[in-house]
C-alpha cells in the first residue's frame, strides 16, 4: 500500500511538472529574431558552410573520427580560407564640406594603383546623403573612364567604427570580395587623416609595413 501510494505521488509530480512546463509563462520575443539576412550574408554562410562541410570529411578521412582537436583544425583551415578570399579595400573618407578638387586630383593616383593592383577596390565613402546641388557634381565627374575607378557608398557606420569626425581620411582595410563591411577587418586597418594624396598614404602605409614598399615605389614612378 505504501509503495502504491509512493508510486501516485511520483506519478501526479511528473504530471504537475508536465503542466507547468505546458503552461509556462511567454517569454519576450527578441526583435533580432526576425532579422532577414541579406542575398550576401545567404551566400557567404551556404559557402562558408559548404567549406566546412567539404574539411570537415577530409578531415574524417584523414584522422578517423573527430576529437576537438580535428575540430580545431579543420575550423582553422576553413577560417584560413575565407580569409583568402578577402580582398584590399580603400576607403577615401570624404563630404560636401571638402572641395570636390581633393577628390578628382586624386584620379591619376587612383588610375595607376589599379593598373598596380587590379583588384584593389577603392570606395569613396559620405556621412550621409548629400544636397542634390552636390550630387549633381559628383554625378557629372563619375562617368566615362571614372566609372570602374571607384564606387561611392552612403554609409555612417564607417564613419562610426573608426570615430570619425573631421573628413578627408584615409583607410586601408581588407572586406569579402562580396562587400559586406561588418566582415572587414576593421581591427587590421591602417587609418591616416588628413587631406593628402593616395601616394602620401601609401608613404605612411608602407612605413608601418614594408610588404606595401614595392607598390609606393611604383606609385612614385607615376607621380
Amino acid at each position: 500500500m505504501q509503495k502504491y501510494i509512493q508510486r501516485s505521488i511520483i506519478r501526479a509530480s511528473v504530471m504537475i511538472f508536465i503542466n507547468l512546463a505546458c503552461f509556462a509563462a511567454p517569454q519576450p520575443i527578441n526583435r533580432d529574431d526576425f532579422k532577414i539576412p541579406s542575398q550576401s550574408d545567404v551566400a557567404m554562410d551556404k559557402d562558408f558552410l559548404k567549406n566546412l562541410d567539404s574539411m570537415s570529411k577530409q578531415s574524417a578521412l584523414k584522422y578517423g573520427q573527430f576529437n576537438e582537436h580535428n575540430m580545431s583544425t579543420v575550423f582553422s583551415n576553413v577560417m584560413k580560407q575565407e580569409e583568402a578570399k578577402k580582398e584590399e579595400v580603400f576607403f577615401y573618407m570624404y563630404s560636401r564640406s571638402v572641395p570636390l578638387v581633393s577628390l578628382t586630383n586624386l584620379f591619376p593616383q587612383m588610375h595607376r594603383l589599379k593598373e598596380i593592383k587590379p583588384n584593389a577596390k577603392i570606395i569613396v565613402v559620405l556621412n550621409g546623403f548629400p544636397n542634390l546641388e552636390f550630387w549633381k557634381l559628383l554625378r557629372d565627374i563619375y562617368k566615362d573612364e571614372h566609372r570602374d575607378l571607384f564606387k561611392v557608398r552612403m554609409d555612417p557606420r564607417i564613419f562610426k567604427a573608426y570615430q570619425l569626425k573631421q573628413v578627408p581620411a584615409w583607410i586601408k582595410t581588407a572586406c569579402p570580395t562580396n562587400f559586406e563591411f561588418k566582415k572587414c577587418d576593421t581591427e587590421k586597418s591602417f587609418l591616416a587623416k588628413g587631406d593628402m594624396s593616395l601616394v602620401d598614404f601609401y608613404d605612411l602605409l608602407s612605413k608601418q609595413d614594408n610588404q606595401y614598399l614595392d607598390t609606393y615605389h611604383q606609385l612614385i614612378k607615376a607621380k
